[in-house]
């Protein structure tokens, strides 16, 4: 027994939360193999279901339906099934059938979170919106992420509609009148005052606001700021609506946090986040970092917080981490004034473009890679500019190019504690565990509170087989941030190996409350239960990973393994088949092994 959950857990230990493969699954085939089982025992309800969700998987709505009748004729209580069946009659818009499934699954298990969510999608497709809100929330508060989600969005889309007129596109041109670049601001005077970032003015010879369908002249500016990438500008305008200014420092470590802007200049979007922390950059720079996303065209939008307020200023994307903004307290006091600069007293010429390319490299993409580098070239000694090229670097697997930036990075700023984190998962994807593991013990150093230093080195000495020490790193991350879910997750296989199941299952369960749609989550759960010879659960976990994710193969070598504890040795060997045709050696080692001692 511990020799195969070792194998499995090889397999699963640190995969992303969701992992899928690109391989066809061969549903005929498992169709083939379920259909025999059925032939040698007709009463094999788990095997009708199964039957029935590879007819799912195939689109063959009408023959999954007859099986699903099957297996619930045979066993009334298992509620995936009437899930499973409900999902078919929605897409066949037959909603009241199932809505009436999604009700019969909610009475044999009131807590099942993915019954309230396909309800929800129901009533949301029959129109009947409070009802679908309130089974969205439902889920939601069971810890279903799409549930979540649908809050989540009608959240925003309050907050987009209440401060929407506020938010505007900023257009520059040239002295030939050719328009020369585009960004985002917003209107915090209703006769017209704007604040955007410095560097979406940088050499115009004139500004245009665009608030709709309106266009207005701007005359000059209030106020500049080129160290926090700041201007207030006076548009030729009246009576216009204004946001709210809140206050920076007030912000709450983990409050929700909305970015709004205008990046195509046609319309306003919005994204969602939490503030993560006020964060210095050498060498006085303060800024409030957020996982809220934003693209290009963006900077100069609004920061948000969960009241409509405006926090911050979003100048720049930290890498793959999300919004970065300057707090709003730098400039509430510089709104007021009178005085008008004109654009050509102000003196905003930039012939070097470097604002731009700063801008364009932050995003660290492989398009940021050529900014990034021109604008190194004009100053080498800005640490973010490297640090954001070793990211784009990263991103396309050039590790040792990342690493050389990072050095470079931490040469300039030895306290920059993302630099050492993402170096450190560099020397990881080369092998290098102990490199790693000093690059976080570094990050460590300039913040013990760091929670990703901890999770990355534990990931780090879990590789390197010391299970213990992971273990007591995991613990420390999720001490500190006890809503990262992939903690949990690689903490419970660990658990598993060292044979503590009734452990793994707890972190499995915070995992899946949390993400409910994790492959891996359910599988791991499902290896906890085999341990604990609860092999009925084993397969049922199985089969939610499946239905999430029809081509995870270690879902069916998982359950593959609980038939064959439960003498199911024909549903076994079609489970291992299965997961040796979507690609994993363990599967077609499994069967090999099945199919030898048949």
């Amino acid at each position: 027994m511990k020799h195969f959950l070792a194998i499995i857990i090889s397999i699963l230990l640190f995969l992303p939360l969701s992992c899928a493969t690109n391989i066809q699954s061969k549903h005929d085939k498992a169709i083939e193999d379920y259909s025999k089982s059925i032939d040698m025992n007709p009463n094999n309800a788990e095997a009708y279901g199964n039957r029935g969700l590879a007819y799912y998987n195939k689109g063959q709505y009408d023959r999954a339906i007859e099986d699903y009748n099957k297996a619930i004729a045979l066993n009334p209580n298992l509620a995936w099934n009437y899930n499973n069946r409900g999902l078919i009659y929605g897409i066949k818009g037959q909603y009241d059938r199932a809505i009436e499934d999604f009700n019969k699954a909610i009475a044999i298990n009131p807590n099942d979170a993915d019954a309230y969510r396909n309800r929800g999608r129901a009533y949301y497709d029959k129109g009947f919106m409070e009802k679908a809100m309130a089974d969205f929330q439902k889920a939601c508060d069971l810890g279903e992420e799409v549930g979540c989600k649908a809050i989540s969005l009608a959240n925003s889309e309050k907050i987009l509609k209440e401060n929407s007129k506020a938010v505007v596109s900023i257009l520059k041109y040239n002295k030939s009148g050719n328009l020369i670049g585009r960004g985002s601001g917003f209107i915090v005077r209703q006769d017209g005052v704007i604040i955007t970032n410095y560097h979406v003015i940088t050499n115009a010879a004139d500004i245009r606001v665009r608030i709709k369908d309106d266009t207005f002249r701007v005359q000059g500016l209030l106020h500049i700021d080129k160290e926090n990438d700041i201007v207030v500008l006076k548009a030729e305008a009246k009576d216009l609506a204004i946001l709210k200014l809140g206050d920076s420092e007030n912000t709450i470590v983990g409050e929700k946090v909305y970015a709004i802007s205008n990046p195509d200049g046609n319309r306003n979007i919005i994204s969602d986040g939490i503030f993560r922390a006020i964060r210095e950059i050498p060498p006085k720079k303060k800024v409030l970092m957020t996982t809220a996303n934003v693209s290009r065209g963006s900077s100069g939008g609004t920061l948000l917080n969960k009241n409509g307020e405006v926090i911050g200023i979003i100048t720049f994307a930290f890498g793959t981490e999300g919004a970065v903004a300057m707090p709003v307290n730098l400039i509430k006091d510089k709104i007021l004034s009178k005085i008008v600069i004109s654009l050509k007293d102000a003196k905003i010429e930039d012939n070097t473009n470097y604002y731009y390319l700063v801008n364009s490299c932050s995003y660290a993409d492989d398009d940021s890679i050529e900014p990034c580098t021109k604008a190194l070239a004009i100053n080498s000694n800005n640490a973010m500019l490297y640090y954001n090229r070793g990211v784009a670097y990263g991103r396309k697997g050039q590790h040792d190019r990342a690493i050389e930036d990072y050095n470079k990075a931490v040469i300039i700023n030895p306290n920059f504690l993302e630099a050492y984190n993402n170096r450190g998962v560099a020397y990881e994807s080369k092998g290098q565990y102990d490199r790693a593991i000093e690059d976080y013990n570094r990050a460590l150093g300039i913040d013990s509170n760091d929670a990703k230093a901890y999770y990355n080195r534990g990931i780090a000495y879990g590789k390197k087989g010391q299970g213990d020490r992971a273990i007591d790193d995991f613990n420390s991350a999720i001490a500190i941030d006890p809503y990262e879910v992939a903690i949990y997750s690689d903490r419970g296989l660990l658990y598993i190996l060292k044979g503590q199941f009734d452990k793994a299952i707890e972190d499995f369960n915070k995992v899946i409350v949390r993400y409910p749609t994790s492959v891996k989550a359910y599988s791991g759960r499902g290896l906890a239960f085999s341990g604990k010879g609860r092999y009925d659960q084993a397969i049922e976990d199985s089969n939610k990973a499946i239905i999430i994710n029809p081509n995870y193969a270690y879902a069916y070598v998982v359950r593959g393994y609980a038939y064959l504890m439960k003498g199911l040795t024909n549903n076994a060997i079609s489970d291992f088949r299965k997961s040796c045709d979507i690609g994993s050696e363990e599967g077609c080692k499994s069967l090999q092994q099945a199919l030898k001692n048949k």
